[in-house]
This record gives C-alpha cells, sequence and structure tokens, in this order.
C-alpha cells in the first residue's frame, strides 16, 4: 500500500468569506489516529493520521459550529473514530455510518443512540467493490424505520444500475 497521504490542508488561510452562526460542515471524514483507531485491512487507499482534534482546530479557525462526519473506507465498517468525534462534541456533531447491507437492527440502534443518523454506500470505483443495489434497497427500508437516511455516492458513469 502507497504512503500514507495527508488529506487536509496543515495551512489554511483566513477565510475572506465570514460564516454565518451555526455555520455546518455536511460532510467530512476523521482518519485515525491508526495508533487508536486501526484502519481496515481492505482499504483501497492510506491517509495520514486526521484526528477529531485536527479538525476541531480546523472548524475552529473556519468558524464552523455543526457538522457531519462520514465514514471513510478506510476505516471499513469500523466507526469507532467518527463516533468517539461524535462523543466528544455533543449536540454539535452527527454521523453517517458505513454499514454491511445485512447489518443487524440493534447495531443500527446502537449506532443510532451514538449520534449517526443515516448509512453510507459507495459506487465509486477509487473505493473498491461496491454493494449490490438491491441489498442497499432492501436496507434502507429498514433503516427509514429507525429515520435513518441513506446516502449513495457514485460518479454518473458508475451508476448502479
Amino acid at each position: 500500500m502507497a504512503e500514507p497521504q495527508l488529506s487536509y490542508n496543515p495551512n489554511p488561510t483566513e477565510p475572506k468569506l465570514r460564516l454565518p452562526d451555526g455555520a455546518c460542515d455536511a460532510h467530512f471524514h476523521v482518519f485515525g489516529p491508526q495508533a487508536q483507531f486501526a484502519f481496515a485491512e481492505n482499504r483501497t487507499y492510506t491517509p495520514a493520521d486526521a484526528p477529531k482534534e485536527k479538525l476541531f482546530d480546523l472548524h475552529d479557525f473556519l468558524l464552523i459550529e455543526r457538522g457531519v462526519v462520514v465514514q471513510s473506507g478506510a476505516h471499513g465498517f469500523d466507526n469507532a473514530a467518527a463516533a468517539d468525534l461524535i462523543a466528544a462534541k455533543p449536540g454539535s456533531y452527527v454521523g453517517v455510518a458505513l454499514l454491511p447491507p445485512n447489518v443487524e437492527v440493534a447495531e443500527m440502534k446502537r449506532l443510532h443512540e451514538q449520534g449517526f443518523r443515516g448509512v453510507r454506500f459507495n459506487y465509486v470505483k477509487h473505493l473498491g467493490t461496491a454493494v449490490p443495489i438491491d441489498d442497499v434497497m432492501r436496507l434502507a427500508t429498514r433503516l427509514a424505520a429507525s429515520a435513518g437516511t441513506c446516502s449513495c455516492t457514485w460518479r454518473a458513469t458508475s451508476s448502479p444500475r
């Protein structure tokens, strides 16, 4: 696997635009630290550590008060790093989990209690093998019963149908 790649700008410039109170970052990832939150063996890329503290510093700098942490394929189905971020600032952050389509309802409820509000599926080649869309649709029906959402990411050339 290639050397870890930095996924954020370590030296951002001061924004020219002042964000409004309550500004929300609607999609970001947290990576590691790998010593605490291992990366998945079957990941397709290896990011450099980008732990919650780095994100909180960036959000403070940009005056972002809330956010949606989206589970990365680098951590696979282990949503612990994202859950740790959510728990560090209750009420300010929610999450979108990465789950297998056959996930048990009890696990979805546990993640909901931790602050996750949706599940993500990827249909872009560089993120690996995609879950069959029919499996996702079956999960979406079960997910809707718990007030969750289902997010699918794809490029026009990689649509599952």
